[in-house]
């Protein structure tokens, strides 16, 4: 997915995977998102993109 800017979880459509993130991210590891590139045959990842677990 190319043109996107940020990667913030939606906490109202899946809170237990925002809670996860949070509790993961407290803990020391590192969060990390990226634009992709996708075709038939592949996936290949592209920019490296903002993360905020708690906005």
């Amino acid at each position: 997915m190319n043109g996107i800017n940020n990667f913030i979880p939606n906490k109202k459509m899946d809170p237990d995977f925002a809670s996860a993130l949070e509790y993961a991210e407290k803990q020391g590891v590192k969060i990390l998102a990226y634009n992709t590139y996708i075709s038939e045959n592949q996936i290949e990842l592209a920019d490296k993109i903002m993360v905020n677990i708690t906005p």
